[in-house]
């Protein structure tokens, strides 16, 4: 992965995955598939996705996925699912946590039956904050 991708550069808002917070060595990235520009170009939001992860050369990070308005459009998009689980397999030991906020009743689905295919350790890392609406600005 040496370039940079073109549509980030040009319009930031295009996958989703942002970095919104450099604190004490941990990267903080956050993801709201609704507001992406694009969802359905999977090969595209998953290169972003590792390019993104791999300019950080190993250091810490977290990712905040916040699933308001997640509903049936993007519950079909299984490819881009598929592939970024590889995607936080391949970085799962820098990863320090996946703090899902806002959770639809889809995204609850969708974790329940993904999680079994990971790793005890990823599981671990995972936590589904569903007690109350939440701002990305909590975690910044």
């Amino acid at each position: 992965m040496s370039q940079i991708c073109v549509k980030c550069t040009s319009d930031p808002a295009s996958y989703s995955f942002k970095k919104v917070s450099d604190k004490n060595g941990v990267t903080t990235f956050y993801t709201n598939p609704v507001k992406a520009k694009i969802y359905k170009d999977h090969e595209e939001i998953v290169a972003h996705f590792d390019h993104t992860l791999e300019r950080l050369g190993g250091r810490k990070w977290i990712w905040i996925f916040d699933g308001d308005g997640f509903d049936t459009d993007y519950v079909m998009e299984l490819n881009a699912g598929k592939n970024l689980a590889n995607i936080i397999e391949k970085y799962a030991n820098s990863l320090q946590e996946i703090k899902i906020i806002n959770p639809s009743i889809h995204v609850k689905v969708i974790i329940k039956v993904v999680l079994p295919f990971f790793n005890n350790t990823i599981v671990s890392k995972v936590k589904m904050l569903d007690d109350r609406t939440h701002s990305i600005l909590e975690f910044i």
